[in-house]
């Protein structure tokens, strides 16, 4: 089963003309038509021990998986920090279709990573797979890379 937030889905079977060449619908409708496709709506507990946070700015209702285990929780960044290097909350991608958006959505995200003490795995990031962070003097920043 694919879990995908409705919103996001929504804007991928009627994506605007900046996103169009993004959704070849050939490569997800079958999600669909052989009935794996799960929508869900909002922030929730998708199973135990793992949240479902959403996010907007990259794209509509970014969904992030927040893994909590016993000691740690690891946090899925996907497109919203795609990159260690993309900490400072106004440092993102060119192609992010609401950039301003972007920018709360990530000081919000880091505080509460900061608080809870989340490691963050880096989507893109071809030499820092996952880290916890801290706060540096100007912005967050990392404090130790992890394998994973």
């Amino acid at each position: 089963i694919y879990y995908l937030q409705k919103e996001h889905w929504e804007s991928a079977i009627k994506p605007n003309a900046k996103d169009a060449a993004s959704y070849m619908k050939e490569t997800f409708m079958p999600l669909e038509e052989y009935g794996v496709l799960k929508l869900i709506d909002g922030q929730k507990e998708l199973f135990k021990g793992i949240d479902i946070i959403i996010t907007q700015g990259h794209a509509l209702g970014q969904q992030h998986p927040l893994i909590k285990g016993k000691t740690n929780s690891l946090f899925f960044c996907a497109d919203l920090i795609p990159t260690s290097a993309h900490l400072p909350y106004p440092w993102h991608m060119a192609y992010d279709n609401y950039p301003v958006t972007i920018v709360s959505e990530k000081e919000k995200i880091l505080n509460r990573a900061l608080k809870e003490k989340w490691i963050l795995f880096f989507e893109h990031d071809p030499d820092i797979a996952a880290a916890s962070i801290r706060q540096g003097k100007k912005n967050i920043e990392i404090d130790e890379k992890i394998d994973i």
